[in-house]
């Protein structure tokens, strides 16, 4: 599995070379987000029974904590017949620490982040709805609430929480990509260029805008449309850099409309 699968359990990484096998405990910081506790290394003895390898210095395990960011790295969860075996709880008792204040709008903007950012969408609504149901006007919710329907192709649900947080914040050209995104989906152009405009506007972030102009001349290329096209074409040259990935896709898609 996914490390963000195993939150709060015991996992063992792929062998090593000298046959041992990296272990610790996956859980939820809420502040620091997803961490590894990293206990150490164990190894099977010719009886087939685990053991935990000892640092050769202090004799005692390691210990480590390690932050985990995005990534493809697979684990296994460790069965109960192996966390016996190796003489760890279940549920270590210093997770209690961690365990308080889990139900708070914070915590669970949190952990709805973190499972967006690993591409869990379905679990990050959960946790979002929950702080939602908290505090509704928790900075950054709805947006990153609209984030989760994106991905999921909720377009309607995105576009009427990101209208509801626009009401409380009408300047954040992160909100504004994230609606003009759900509107282009919904292939509501008229809508996409007056979210544009003001995203121009505002001017904060060209990243943005030239993330929208893209994808809108991404749907022209796709209806061959190309006089939206290259009027979509020429709005994200004014924020891109020819080795920008996004001109380099609208070349590749301007070579393919005039073949």
């Amino acid at each position: 599995k996914l490390q963000v699968e195993c939150i709060n359990k015991w996992v063992a990484y792929p062998i090593n070379k000298d046959k041992t096998y990296s272990y610790g405990y996956i859980y939820f910081d809420n502040t620091a987000g997803l961490t590894l506790n990293f206990e150490g290394y164990f190894k099977k003895d010719d009886n087939k029974n685990f053991y935990i390898v000892k640092d050769t210095v202090k004799n005692k395990p390691a210990f480590l904590k390690v932050r985990l960011q995005p990534n493809k790295t697979l684990v296994a969860e460790l069965p109960d017949s192996i966390i016996s075996n190796l003489g760890l709880e279940k549920v270590p008792e210093w997770l209690k620490i961690y365990r308080e204040g889990e139900n708070t709008t914070t915590a669970l903007y949190n952990k709805g982040y973190c499972y967006n950012a690993w591409g869990f969408y379905d679990k990050a609504i959960e946790n979002l709805l929950k702080a939602y149901q908290s505090d509704k006007n928790y900075k950054g919710l709805r947006t990153e609430l609209a984030f989760s329907y994106n991905a999921l192709k909720k377009y309607d649900e995105a576009v009427k929480i990101l209208l509801e947080e626009l009401k409380v914040a009408p300047d954040n050209q992160y909100t504004y990509k994230e609606l003009a995104f759900a509107y282009n989906n919904l292939k509501k152009f008229d809508e996409v260029l007056k979210v544009y405009k003001k995203m121009v506007k505002i001017n904060k972030n060209h990243d943005y805008i030239l993330e929208t102009a893209h994808n809108i001349a991404y749907e022209y290329f796709l209806l061959k449309d190309k006089d939206n096209f290259n009027f979509w074409k020429s709005e994200a040259n004014k924020w891109g850099s020819p080795n920008d990935r996004y001109i380099s896709n609208i070349n590749l898609m301007d070579k393919e409309l005039n073949k």
